[in-house]
């Protein structure tokens, strides 16, 4: 054989970005999702399990109470309704879906932060290396 065709072994491969749209969908559902799984009572439900009916009723409901005078201002401004959370036992209140929109406005808004790749670091195996999460 002839040892001068052969190419070096190496041992680490080609490092490889995510593409554009991968990049986006990765951000928008890690926003979205993310927000929405702290603002939503019912994930606070299953957490604390049995604890959850210890707690006040009211306490379950902060985001209606803390978000409540903002939602109110985008049902009036930018759909022309009422966003006030009643409660008449409805799961499916204008004021929720207010809120919906405000959260996916909000993760399709968020501007990139830092670095404008994701590379893939050899030693995480294909994984992400944490390298988006850092400011420079």
């Amino acid at each position: 054989m002839d040892s001068s065709k052969r190419q070096p072994a190496t041992d680490r491969p080609a490092q490889v970005g995510w593409n554009p749209f991968t990049r986006i969908a990765f951000r928008f559902c890690f926003v979205y999702f993310g927000l929405y799984c702290v603002i939503q009572p019912m994930f606070v439900l299953v957490l604390l399990g049995g604890m959850a009916f210890q707690l006040p009723p009211d306490l379950l409901m902060w985001q209606h109470t803390a978000l409540g005078p903002g939602l109110a201002w985008v049902g009036r401004t930018v759909f022309g309704v009422d966003a006030a959370w009643h409660s008449s036992g409805s799961g499916d209140q204008t004021i929720d879906w207010v809120l919906e929109f405000c959260l996916l406005v909000f993760a399709w808004s968020r501007p990139p932060r830092g670095r404008h790749s994701i590379a893939v670091a050899p030693t995480t195996g294909g994984w992400p290396d944490g390298s988006c999460w850092s400011s420079g």
